[in-house]
């Protein structure tokens, strides 16, 4: 699914919307990120929440990582796997997604994020060390990186409210990662994409509170093997969730009395 796609129409319930951007945050963000396998949909999906005048979109900054210094890193990290090139690759994606988030810091409002520093390292850098032969010292190396990114004050800004799972089966993934054709990624195989989703499948495991343990966040699992009407509509869902967490945590009554998501919402 290509970011670039527009519907012709909004996917999303009129009058959540409005509510959404009448949200008030005061010294506070509600923070949403989006997780899955390669070309699981996840650009198209946070793509639809750009008409949304009071959400700000964070999508992964791809050109940096196939650019940086002349230096295509997503290449090194798939067709050189040794520990310098995975180090340097996820010090650069965790570094430039804290710095994403820094630039929208003042910003109080919904940020949705692709991926996160969580799935980073529980899925991508695990993965590394437990099938690509990450050394022992470059594994603990990310993991105390991983640590102190995402404890402190800098937890506010890796930690989501509400994480996004698309679940799509690794041979549509493979699919739709040959159609968008990335140099980086013409070596990605469908066991790679199998691991890859096995990976997701034992971390994003919601408890009976439909949060994930050890992460202070709820979750939303949407089927990514239908097609992008579909998945579009499952838009709303993630909607009524911020909904929930900002008349919960963050609203002023005068407005949260007012606001009333469920209503008319399929």
């Amino acid at each position: 699914m290509a970011s670039s796609a527009n519907p012709t129409s909004s996917p999303f319930n009129k009058d959540l919307v409005k509510s959404i951007e009448s949200i008030k945050l005061k010294n506070e963000d509600i923070n949403v990120t989006i997780e899955g396998n390669l070309s699981a949909g996840k650009s198209y999906f946070l793509d639809l929440f750009k008409e949304i005048k009071t959400v700000k979109l964070l999508p992964e900054p791809i050109a940096l990582w196939t650019n940086f210094k002349g230096i295509n890193l997503l290449k090194e990290k798939y067709e050189n796997k040794n520990d310098a090139n995975q180090i340097a690759f996820q010090t650069i994606a965790n570094l430039s997604r804290i710095h994403q988030a820094n630039l929208l810091y003042h910003y109080n409002t919904v940020k949705i994020y692709e991926r996160s520093l969580a799935s980073g390292f529980n899925i991508f850098v695990k993965h590394a060390f437990e099938k690509d032969g990450l050394g022992e010292i470059a594994f603990q190396t990310l993991k105390y990186s991983y640590e102190v990114l995402t404890t402190g004050h800098l937890r506010s800004l890796s930690e989501p409210d509400v994480l996004v799972y698309i679940r799509t089966s690794p041979e549509i993934c493979l699919e739709r990662l040959k159609k968008r054709n990335r140099t980086a990624e013409r070596t990605v195989s469908l066991e790679f994409l199998q691991e890859i989703h096995a990976a997701h499948e034992r971390w994003i495991k919601p408890n009976e509170k439909g949060c994930l343990p050890n992460m202070r966040c709820s979750v939303i699992i949407i089927d990514g093997n239908v097609d992008k009407d579909k998945l579009a509509l499952e838009g709303n869902r993630v909607l009524r969730e911020i909904m929930r967490i900002a008349h919960e945590k963050f609203l002023k009554p005068s407005i949260s009395e007012s606001i009333s998501c469920e209503n008319g919402i399929q």
